[in-house]
């Protein structure tokens, strides 16, 4: 491989941030925020760095004395240059105050040096693409942003995060974002999943949201606060298959198609285990600027086993890092698993291990409602809600010309908003059980215990609730909760 022409470094800058460190071994934390011993372009000067760290982190003070007598334990007083050579740092340290400032300028040549090796790369992988033909332009595109990221995921990942004081981040001023979805379902920058059987529709589910989402418009009763731009990358359906879907959902929503929502696929499947898949994918966001990324389904972005627990954990992590780097909020689909002795009130888990479910700050099971009509309903439940209140399940029902999906009724003769809605129009709010249910029995023409049956369903989903009467512990009072 072709060498620089010339060294891209400033050494007095090097010995500036040594010298203030022997002077003021208290700066050390804030300096480590910003260097690592492979920063400096001398090697001596690293190695005297790396010797001043492990001091540091032996809890040892840092002086002339004790660095040499670590130097020499290590066999690399000689090539360091001696005892004269680290007296004389103190000498052209510059000013101690400013020692942030040659640290930051030293790092950034550190990273116009990598910057430089990783272009030479790219030069010779073209010279040989152009005498061979060996690879597509597309593929080298990408193989040189791979480069260029690598080379800025290593810089990142040497570097000791700066550590604050309690005061400090007191004293941190942090703007107040807008959640994406209200109530602790979604915050900007956070991660919500939506699992549930094959089939079931979880695709369309997350269009319909996409678009409530490009909107700003509530869906299904839950609050979106402002509009957003949205990009969907899916793996599994054809262009086709989204355009047919997107068309009907426009029609019944009665609306031109958003500016704002964009469709990429079908992708090929990732392996955010691999930079250079990162690297596509972290290109492919930028490329459009969302605020929002649905990833459907979860299983295209890896090819780990999915029940091990560290695996998925990295990988739900390389997401986590790829969201925060775009400044975007995930949607991921993902799927239950299989029925077993970890089926918890009738609710399949989301499939593999439990750092899938962990990542995300909201976990939506999404799955098919057994009726007794020819509709298409499915259950909305509320597995995990990390930052907010627990919220009651819903039941869907489905157009099936517009795909779209309203509240349902769960296809009952008196859904639970229509017993809330004879309770109030019909009762005040609030009335003793007996008198509910014989107002059930009129309004719907059922017998006593199909109407308690109602009731009881009211009860489930939250609509009304029902206490013993203080003053007559014989008697239950209903009351209604959710007005409609």
């Amino acid at each position: 491989m072709a060498k620089p022409a010339a060294p891209i470094a400033n050494l007095e800058f090097e010995q500036a941030v040594l010298g203030a460190l022997l002077i003021r071994p208290q700066l050390f934390p804030d300096i480590a925020s910003i260097l690592t011993p492979e920063s400096f372009y001398r090697e001596a000067h690293g190695l005297i760095f790396r010797a001043i760290q492990d001091l540091h982190e032996q809890g040892q003070p840092v002086d002339v004395v004790l660095l040499n007598n670590l130097l020499r334990q290590r066999g690399q007083w000689e090539q360091i240059g001696g005892a004269t050579f680290l007296a004389g740092l103190a000498d052209n340290v510059g000013v101690s105050a400013n020692a942030d400032h040659y640290a930051r300028l030293v790092q950034d040549k550190f990273l116009l040096r990598r910057l430089q090796v990783r272009a030479l790369e790219i030069a010779e992988v073209c010279q040989r693409h152009h005498d061979t033909g060996e690879r597509g332009v597309g593929d080298l595109c990408l193989y040189a942003e791979s480069r260029i990221i690598d080379c800025l995921q290593a810089v990142e990942a040497a570097v000791v995060p700066a550590v604050l004081s309690g005061r400090e981040l007191l004293a941190k001023d942090f703007s107040q974002a807008t959640p994406v979805i209200s109530n602790g379902l979604l915050p900007e920058g956070g991660g919500l999943m939506i699992a549930g059987e094959s089939g079931e529709g979880k695709s369309l589910l997350a269009l319909e949201m996409a678009l409530h989402l490009c909107l700003g418009e509530d869906l299904w009763g839950l609050e979106i606060p402002r509009a957003r731009r949205v990009l969907i990358v899916q793996f599994e359906n054809t262009q086709q298959l989204d355009q047919v879907r997107l068309k009907r959902m426009l029609r019944g929503l009665r609306i031109d198609c958003p500016e704002n929502i964009f469709f990429s696929g079908p992708e090929e499947p990732f392996d955010l285990a691999d930079k250079t898949d990162q690297a596509r994918l972290r290109a492919l966001i930028q490329r459009q600027n969302p605020e929002v990324v649905i990833y459907d389904p979860l299983s295209c972005l890896h090819q780990e086993n999915e029940n091990d627990n560290a695996k998925m954990r990295r990988v739900m992590g390389q997401l986590t890092k790829i969201s925060r780097r775009t400044a975007t909020t995930a949607i991921v689909v993902h799927h239950y698993g299989k029925p077993g002795k970890e089926e918890i009130e009738g609710k399949y888990r989301v499939r593999g291990a439990t750092s899938i479910r962990d990542w995300a700050d909201t976990v939506l099971g999404y799955s098919y409602h057994k009726n007794e009509e020819d509709l298409i309903l499915r259950n909305l439940d509320f597995l995990k809600i990390r930052h907010g209140a627990p919220l009651k399940p819903l039941i869907l029902e489905r157009d099936k010309e517009t795909f779209l999906q309203r509240v349902s009724d769960g296809g009952t003769l008196c859904s639970p908003a229509r017993v809330v809605t004879i309770l109030m129009e019909k009762l005040g709010g609030e009335a003793e059980q007996k008198d509910l249910v014989m107002a059930i029995q009129r309004a719907v023409g059922c017998q006593e215990s199909r109407a308690r049956d109602f009731l009881n369903n009211a009860e489930r989903y939250g609509y009304v609730v029902r206490e013993i009467d203080p003053g007559d512990k014989r008697k239950k009072i209903c009351r209604a909760v959710w007005k409609t």
